[in-house]
């Protein structure tokens, strides 16, 4: 029986939701219910951080960020055949570094053939410790994974998150987040028609947002590219059009 692949998604990310919120996703409101001893377990082993799925074809491609101890590792899992099996393989590579991940602040993925790339923040020097954008390319399917150029050509240290992240018809990845190189948080823009291997110069769609906020990043049937955001004043849901 063919499964419908929205369908599916929608099923799967559901379905993981609620098992990473038995692991600890952003459960910490409920921790005052529990012993001091099983809040220490629970912030120990949160499992599952963070997660992003896309499909490509016959693929279907998960992002998993996960803690283990006082790491965070990134993990890739894909399946040809509708989620009857998965093959699972970590992103890993000499200088990998994942800043901890919440909801709207997770790790971003797109896919196209046996070629994927990952997009995510390391830590750094911001207040809140979050700090440049980090991604990975894998030319095998998932198989192995090699760091690439980060979008952003500010070059600092600071907090770079919230990433949009999409592969438009002609094979071109847009990406959108946050940063503050003017002083003021604001959405930032670049492409890649290379799969990440360089980026264009810097766009910024709007100069001041919200400091903390997810964004998302689509192409419509028509061909524009629309990034949907939380502005500043008001602090508002916003979208922008390209196209």
């Amino acid at each position: 029986m063919r499964i419908d692949k929205t369908f599916f998604k929608v099923m799967l990310l559901v379905g993981l939701s609620i098992f990473g919120q038995k692991l600890g996703i952003a459960n910490e409101h409920h921790q005052g219910h529990h012993s001091g001893q099983e809040q220490k377990e629970a912030v120990k082993n949160r499992g599952v951080l963070g997660l992003d799925v896309v499909s490509s074809g016959e693929n279907i491609d998960l992002l998993l960020a996960e803690e283990e101890g006082s790491e965070i590792r990134l993990i890739h899992m894909r399946t040809k055949d509708g989620g009857e099996s998965f093959e699972k393989n970590r992103i890993e590579f000499k200088g990998i570094s994942v800043f901890t991940p919440r909801r709207g602040f997770e790790p971003r993925i797109v896919s196209k053939g046996d070629v994927i790339v990952a997009l995510w923040t390391k830590p750094g020097t911001s207040s809140w410790g979050d700090g440049p954008l980090q991604g990975a390319r894998s030319k095998d399917g998932g198989k192995t994974w090699k760091e690439i150029k980060s979008p952003a050509d500010d070059y600092t240290t600071n907090g770079h998150g919230f990433v949009g992240l999409t592969l438009d018809k002609d094979k071109v990845i847009h990406a959108i987040w946050l940063d503050s190189r003017d002083g003021s948080q604001g959405l930032r823009y670049s492409k890649s028609s290379d799969f990440g291997k360089t980026w264009k110069k810097n766009k910024t769609i709007q100069a001041k947002t919200c400091e903390c906020c997810w964004s998302a990043l689509y192409q419509l049937p028509d061909g524009s590219m629309n990034a949907l955001y939380r502005g500043k004043d008001p602090r508002d849901m916003r979208l922008s059009s390209s196209s």
